[in-house]
């Protein structure tokens, strides 16, 4: 199994993807969430009941897309509120390596790749590979210092994520502690 990308959308109506996004990403194992949002006082039990069939066949066109380009899919939908818990709890669960909020775009002209506090970057450099396209200029790589942890600690993370980055051939980047 290759690297796994989460790619949310709203439901029910989410933003179209882009064809370039799609392209882009299929060469990676695609995990499409759906979140349907609810209201505070509608149960997920209810608004499943009355909603599923619809929410479950816009999921499929939108799984539909990537697996037309070559991606290997998985689909998730969940009625709830809480979008950004929701898209932690799936993300842990499908082993996600990272995630994609899709937007409307014709080309990638800049790239920021948040970096945490973790160990695990290996996959990164295929990550920005996969992202970059002719339309490219730049990618930043972007770590945010926590309380407790040394700012140098956070620049030498940046340092080997850029020379990894570099070593496999993906476009330069620069790093911003």
């Amino acid at each position: 199994m290759g690297a796994t990308i989460l790619v949310p959308f709203e439901l029910p109506d989410p933003e179209p993807l882009s064809p370039v996004l799609v392209e882009d990403l299929s060469s990676l194992d695609i995990v499409v969430l759906g979140h349907y949002g609810l209201p505070e006082q509608t149960p997920p039990t209810a608004a499943r009941s009355q909603f599923e069939e619809g929410a479950r066949e816009t999921l499929e066109g939108l799984a539909a897309d990537f697996e037309e380009a070559g991606a290997q899919v998985t689909t998730r939908l969940v009625f709830g509120r809480d979008r950004r818990k929701t898209m932690d709890r799936i993300a842990i669960e499908e082993d996600c390596d990272a995630e994609l909020d899709p937007a409307p775009t014709d080309g990638i002209e800049r790239i920021l790749v948040p970096l945490p506090n973790v160990t695990g970057l290996s996959r990164l450099p295929e990550f920005v590979r996969v992202l970059c396209e002719e339309s490219t200029r730049e990618v930043t790589l972007f770590h945010v210092a926590e309380a407790g942890e040394r700012v140098a600690d956070g620049e030498e993370m940046l340092r080997a994520a850029r020379g990894r980055c570099s070593a496999r051939g993906s476009i330069p980047s620069r790093s911003t502690p």
